[in-house]
């Protein structure tokens, strides 16, 4: 007898943010639903690919100045632009990811490089840019991939420097609240039941040079296994590093929690762990698939944009808890 296959799934998320006031709504769920379409066109054909279906969802982030990743990445302490990104297959475990890497339009592409054509799981800085010249990946100029929010952080950076204000640990002090949102990622499933994930970002705004976040580590940015499920997560690096948050997804999926519980229990985990005496407390969020292809989705605030593809009905929005369904 045939062995059934699956019913392939995909999510894909552009960031969490500590507020939903925004002005491109409509660019940005525009955005989310061509990632979810492009991977779901892969997992629908005949060599439907888990790997390949977030990878090319992301990439579609990541070539929209509308996220923080690839062409709409914000800009370090320097006024520089640095990526971090990681890709995981579910099937066999192996991963790739690249830190701080510079001039690269897509650097999920350059993870997936660094998974499929070396031993190692993560290359950093210019020995990963030196790898991207070996496996004949372009490189670009940094212009052209500062977007015009990009370009007002830039503005707002040198009159902070010339005010003596580029050091103060306030972003906001240095540059307003036109900061950006944050990573982008995807889970999907395909039809011969393997999951992957992918995380991209440009990382956090006004950051020290060299800073790398959780987007390029598995078991914090990321995780893909087919005997449980696949996640990527957002919010900020620092605080999903210390709790592992992607790890712990997993690690609720194995104990029999259902998508949305693990979802919820991670976040609720990293906000308890840490205890914030800031009064936006902590930001962090994810989307998750088990291995059936259930979705869950969580945010320690309001705003985590996303779409999904199920059952060939799109559903996308903001907010988790308040979205729209479409047939695709």
């Amino acid at each position: 007898m045939a062995e059934k296959m699956a019913r392939p799934v995909i999510v894909v998320h552009g960031g969490a943010d500590f507020t939903v006031q925004i002005d491109n709504k409509q660019a940005i769920v525009d955005g989310l639903c061509k990632a979810a379409r492009r991977g779901y066109e892969i997992l629908q054909s005949e060599d439907s690919n888990a790997v390949r279906a977030v990878v090319e969802a992301v990439s579609v982030l990541e070539d929209d100045e509308n996220f923080n990743a690839g062409r709409g990445s914000t800009l370090n302490r320097d006024g520089k632009i640095q990526t971090d990104a990681m890709v995981m297959n579910g099937k066999n475990l192996k991963c790739g990811g690249v830190s701080a890497v510079m001039n690269i339009a897509n650097p999920v592409y350059l993870a997936e490089q660094v998974m499929e054509k070396t031993n190692h799981c993560l290359l950093t800085a210019q020995y990963a840019n030196d790898f991207a010249k070996k496996v004949g990946m372009e490189t670009v100029d940094m212009e052209t991939l500062m977007s015009p929010r990009s370009r007002r952080l830039l503005e707002s950076i040198s009159i902070a420097r010339e005010e003596g204000r580029v050091n103060d640990a306030k972003k906001e002090t240095v540059l307003g609240k036109d900061t950006g949102k944050d990573t982008v990622g995807a889970i999907a499933l395909d039809k011969n039941g393997n999951l992957a994930c992918a995380t991209s970002t440009g990382g956090l705004s006004l950051a020290l040079p060299g800073r790398v976040g959780d987007s390029a580590l598995p078991g914090c940015g990321g995780y893909a296994d087919n005997h449980f499920g696949a996640c990527s997560t957002t919010g900020i690096g620092e605080d999903i590093m210390r709790v592992n948050m992607a790890t712990r997804a997993m690690y609720y999926l194995e104990q029999g929690q259902s998508a949305q519980d693990a979802a919820v229990n991670s976040v609720q985990y990293l906000v308890d762990r840490l205890k914030p005496s800031d009064s936006k407390g902590c930001l962090a969020g994810l989307i998750v698939i088990d291995k059936q292809g259930n979705i869950g989705i969580h945010c320690s605030h309001d705003f985590l944009c996303f779409a999904s593809i199920k059952n060939g009905k799109i559903q996308y929005g903001i907010n988790p808890d308040e979205f729209e369904s479409t047939g695709l």
